[in-house]
């Protein structure tokens, strides 16, 4: 126990530079079009398929200079299917991220004193190994997945956050001295209406990924390839809807 409480400790030092170092590197890759492509899955990939030829100007793209082996090596790096791994490997994010989150509440438990009654500080990590939970089972049985594939390097940014992020969302407290001890819990109030909104946004998630889902599995025999234009619920005012009710 004492061995993963100093692992958990190193990993909470670590959590917010590599927090930092991760969006770094998803903001570089709105002008980096390497970074992009290696960030890149599923449909998004359709932009970077290898070709035999290629002009002078798409020589160029994504590597600085010069035009002779680095840029070989770039497109070798973002288009060779030796990088690219099942898009259906997301539920590898959530396992990691689901194995940290309930490591660090589970620890969090154990160094209590006396027998431990859930409190209010307990609601948000116990909302997110939900949400974990939820989208790990969504992976398995409810997201149609096709032959869609994702970049490695996508692959390992996707398992860092999700192995970091708890120590975000969750903490833990109990690696830090009273002097550094984290912000009061909120009011019962605020903590009731915040569990209604985000048991609400979760729902939502799940009926729009289904909508997403049937889109492309189209009956119980065949399997459409592309998407048809979501219809229905919040997809008639919002373009993303999952993503908007993931925010909630």
């Amino acid at each position: 126990m004492a061995s993963i409480s100093v692992a958990l400790c190193v990993c909470d030092l670590l959590a917010a530079p590599a927090y930092l170092l991760l969006t770094a590197v998803v903001l570089a890759s709105i002008v980096s079009p390497v970074l992009r492509d290696l960030s890149s899955h599923g449909k998004t990939r359709s932009g970077v398929t290898p070709t035999r030829s290629t002009s002078n100007k798409e020589q160029h793209v994504g590597c600085s200079a010069p035009p002779t082996f680095i840029h070989r090596l770039c497109r070798f790096v973002t288009t060779s299917e030796i990088f690219l791994v099942e898009k259906r490997l997301f539920l590898h994010f959530y396992i990691a991220g689901i194995f940290f989150a309930a490591a660090l509440w589970i620890r969090g438990q154990s160094g209590t004193s006396g027998d431990h009654v859930l409190e209010l500080n307990d609601v948000p990590a116990l909302l997110f190994l939900v949400h974990l939970c939820r989208r790990a089972y969504e992976c398995v049985y409810v997201h149609a997945w096709g032959n869609g594939k994702m970049h490695v390097g996508g692959y390992v940014l996707g398992v860092l956050h999700y192995a970091f992020v708890p120590f975000i969302v969750i903490g833990s407290e109990w690696c830090c001295d009273d002097d550094f001890a984290r912000n009061p819990a909120p009011s019962a109030m605020q903590m009731a209406l915040g569990t209604l909104l985000c048991c609400y946004g979760q729902a939502q998630q799940y009926i729009h990924h289904k909508i997403l889902s049937d889109l492309r599995k189209g009956d119980t025999v065949s399997f459409r390839a592309q998407y048809s234009i979501p219809r229905g619920r919040w997809f008639n005012t919002v373009s993303s809807p999952h993503y908007l009710a993931e925010i909630l």
